[in-house]
């Protein structure tokens, strides 16, 4: 009886470990343009996620981002992911460019649309995990701005399973292995 009783406590042992590896996920918010509205929104969606994951301070991410200082934010190869998120320590990072810009065309009055463009990152494989483009509308900038900032609760919710579920598709995945290098004919 005493050894079904100790694999019982080691079966759910393993499994609390599984589950806060899962749950102890941590999230770097980076703002490339500094942009104030990027930075708000960010600070917004960091309080939402926290609630869900370890988000980084963001000012500490941002010196280890900067330390990296990639050429094209948005347009990352994959080694400069990893690179990135080996830097600051974290386990997926997210981009973010925000702004409220006046629109106008052809049939239709002027008008302002307030966006936002979210890049998960995952740092072990420097993949991207997925985008998202948020915008709304308006006849004015503060309305439009106004709509945005609303949704953040909903983005938020959104972006939850998706950065799960790439950490833990990623600790599903076989390694790849590792393969010598072909030397160059000069050497």
């Amino acid at each position: 009886m005493p050894g079904k009783k100790v694999s019982g406590v080691i079966f759910f042992a393993v499994l609390a470990f599984f589950t806060s590896v899962l749950n102890a996920q941590t999230v770097a918010i980076l703002t490339p343009d500094k942009a104030p509205a990027s930075r708000d929104l960010a600070v917004s969606l960091g309080e939402q996620l926290g609630e869900k994951f370890k988000v980084l301070d963001d000012s500490l991410a941002e010196s280890a981002y900067l330390s990296v200082s990639p050429d094209t934010p948005f347009n990352l190869t994959t080694e400069q992911s990893k690179r990135i998120g080996s830097t600051i320590g974290c386990d997926t990072f997210l981009l973010i460019r925000s702004a409220t810009q006046r629109r106008s065309a052809f049939q239709r009055a002027e008008y302002y649309e307030s966006y936002a463009v979210i890049y998960g990152v995952s740092s072990r494989t420097g993949r991207l995990l997925f985008w998202k483009l948020q915008k709304f509308e308006a006849p004015k900038p503060e309305k439009a701005a106004e709509m945005l900032t609303a949704s953040i609760a909903s983005l938020a919710e959104e972006i939850t399973p998706k950065l799960k579920a790439g950490l833990k598709q990623e600790l599903n995945e076989a390694a790849l292995p590792n393969f010598e290098e072909v030397p160059d004919d000069a050497t």
